[in-house]
Protein backbone atom coordinates (compact mmCIF):
# COMPACT_ATOMS: atom_id res chain seq x y z
CA UNK A 1 0.00 0.00 0.00
CA UNK A 2 2.75 2.29 0.38
CA UNK A 3 4.27 1.95 -2.85
CA UNK A 4 0.63 2.91 -4.13
CA UNK A 5 0.54 5.71 -2.11
CA UNK A 6 4.18 7.39 -2.83
CA UNK A 7 3.63 5.92 -7.00
CA UNK A 8 0.17 8.55 -6.58
CA UNK A 9 2.10 11.74 -4.90
CA UNK A 10 4.90 11.12 -7.55
CA UNK A 11 2.69 11.77 -10.50
CA UNK A 12 1.06 14.03 -8.83
CA UNK A 13 3.37 16.50 -7.81
CA UNK A 14 5.90 16.11 -10.87
CA UNK A 15 5.71 17.75 -14.26
CA UNK A 16 6.44 15.47 -17.00
CA UNK A 17 6.87 11.63 -17.54
CA UNK A 18 10.27 11.96 -17.25
CA UNK A 19 11.07 13.28 -13.98
CA UNK A 20 8.17 11.01 -12.55
CA UNK A 21 10.35 8.31 -13.33
CA UNK A 22 13.50 10.06 -12.14
CA UNK A 23 12.23 10.93 -8.73
CA UNK A 24 10.95 7.49 -8.46
CA UNK A 25 14.16 5.59 -8.94
CA UNK A 26 15.47 7.40 -6.78
CA UNK A 27 13.89 7.13 -3.91
CA UNK A 28 15.62 4.23 -2.23
CA UNK A 29 13.89 1.57 -0.28
CA UNK A 30 11.41 -0.11 -2.36
CA UNK A 31 11.84 1.98 -5.15
CA UNK A 32 11.19 -0.97 -7.96
CA UNK A 33 7.85 -1.75 -7.09
CA UNK A 34 7.07 2.23 -7.06
CA UNK A 35 8.71 2.74 -10.24
CA UNK A 36 6.94 -0.24 -11.70
CA UNK A 37 3.56 1.70 -10.76
CA UNK A 38 4.80 5.14 -10.88
CA UNK A 39 5.57 3.79 -15.02
CA UNK A 40 2.16 2.53 -15.33
CA UNK A 41 0.56 5.47 -14.19
CA UNK A 42 2.70 8.04 -16.09
CA UNK A 43 2.27 6.02 -19.27
CA UNK A 44 -1.57 6.11 -19.22
CA UNK A 45 -1.78 9.39 -18.07
CA UNK A 46 0.91 10.92 -20.88
CA UNK A 47 0.36 8.28 -23.31
CA UNK A 48 2.99 6.79 -26.19
CA UNK A 49 5.27 10.08 -27.08
CA UNK A 50 9.11 10.60 -28.68
CA UNK A 51 10.90 10.79 -25.62
CA UNK A 52 9.84 7.58 -23.81
CA UNK A 53 10.11 5.35 -27.58
CA UNK A 54 13.69 7.04 -27.55
CA UNK A 55 14.36 5.12 -23.77
CA UNK A 56 12.18 2.46 -25.18
CA UNK A 57 14.83 1.93 -27.78
CA UNK A 58 17.97 1.48 -25.01
CA UNK A 59 15.91 -0.83 -22.98
CA UNK A 60 14.97 -3.49 -26.14
CA UNK A 61 19.08 -3.01 -26.90
CA UNK A 62 20.40 -3.80 -22.95
CA UNK A 63 17.33 -6.66 -23.21
CA UNK A 64 18.13 -8.27 -26.10
CA UNK A 65 14.47 -8.52 -26.94
CA UNK A 66 14.08 -11.37 -23.50
CA UNK A 67 11.56 -9.69 -22.41
CA UNK A 68 9.33 -9.48 -25.71
CA UNK A 69 9.71 -13.00 -26.10
CA UNK A 70 8.79 -13.52 -22.45
CA UNK A 71 5.51 -11.80 -22.81
CA UNK A 72 4.89 -13.05 -26.54
CA UNK A 73 4.83 -16.82 -24.78
CA UNK A 74 2.79 -15.96 -21.70
CA UNK A 75 0.54 -14.76 -24.27
CA UNK A 76 0.45 -17.13 -26.51
CA UNK A 77 0.38 -20.33 -23.42
CA UNK A 78 -2.80 -18.02 -22.10
CA UNK A 79 -4.33 -17.90 -25.60
CA UNK A 80 -3.58 -21.66 -26.21
CA UNK A 81 -5.23 -22.41 -22.66
CA UNK A 82 -8.68 -20.32 -23.82
CA UNK A 83 -8.96 -22.01 -26.51
CA UNK A 84 -8.62 -25.62 -25.46
CA UNK A 85 -11.12 -24.32 -22.00
CA UNK A 86 -13.35 -22.95 -24.94
CA UNK A 87 -13.43 -26.93 -27.02
CA UNK A 88 -13.89 -28.47 -23.84
CA UNK A 89 -17.68 -26.52 -23.32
Amino acid sequence: MDALCMALHIVYSMKSWNDAILKSVNLGGDADSVSAIVGMLVGAKYGLCKELLEQYKFVKVWDEGKIALKAYKLFCSWFLLKQSNIESL
